[in-house]
């Protein structure tokens, strides 16, 4: 088995939505499943090549949400470990690759959805050198004038951004 995991351009995945947490490319977390919905789609992708789709939902108090109530947004993510637990859930520990845009979604008994892989566009490279260069520069300002510590530094500029 190869330990390599790449996501095609366009391909079909089980879905599972996501309550109050936005999944970013390449991170590692664990999600606890426990909807009838997700547990398949979590068994479906576990008898196969262990991708999934994760996609935040809308409304986090839906149980079970309806694919308009969906965003349009999410990751390909492959699941790394899984662990049944004895109250019927799932600890999944899945690790993120790439943002991907849901374009149609079927359910024979899995939710599953087209996908294909969301390309983010740099326009202007210079530009982002310019403005990291400005953030780092700020930053260093900002702690010689408060002659203090890196992480005094950063609690006071965290409430600002």
């Amino acid at each position: 088995m190869s330990t390599e995991f790449t996501v095609p351009e366009v391909f079909v995945s089980p879905v599972i939505p996501i309550r109050d947490v936005v999944v970013f490319p390449h991170t590692v977390l664990p999600i606890f499943v426990g909807r009838a919905k997700s547990l398949k789609a979590v068994e479906a992708a576990m008898q196969g090549d262990r991708r999934v789709i994760l996609v935040t939902q809308r409304d986090p108090k839906a149980d079970d949400p309806k694919t308009s109530q969906l965003f349009e947004v999410g990751v390909a993510a492959k699941i790394l470990q899984m662990l049944k637990l004895s109250d019927g859930t799932v600890k999944a520990l899945v690790e993120a690759h790439e943002r991907v845009k849901l374009e149609a979604f079927s359910e024979d008994g899995v939710l599953t959805a087209k996908a294909s892989l969301f390309a983010t566009q740099v326009t202007n490279k210079n530009e982002i050198e310019a403005l990291r260069r400005a953030v780092v520069q700020n930053f260093l300002t900002c702690r010689s004038r408060l002659k203090t510590s890196k992480s005094s530094c950063r609690r006071r500029l965290l409430p600002i951004a």
